[in-house]
């Protein structure tokens, strides 16, 4: 069984969306690249935004800076 998800969204066609993954054995920052290759096979308009690891997201949501 595939798994699948439906998300209404605002009639302008335009919001945003999470997405988390899980990478073993590869750099996170140096699959970002790659990931936006995927993305625009899938989706040529798709915009991929603010691509960043788990650590910061957390240090950002905590108010660090660094």
């Amino acid at each position: 069984m595939n798994a699948k998800m439906y998300h209404a969204g605002p009639a302008s066609g335009i919001y945003g969306a999470s997405v988390a993954l899980r990478l073993r054995g590869i750099d996170p920052n140096a699959f970002a690249g790659r990931l936006r290759e995927i993305s625009a096979t899938i989706d040529p308009d798709l915009q991929l935004r603010n691509i960043a690891t788990l650590d910061t997201v957390l240090r950002q949501e905590q108010g660090c800076c660094g």
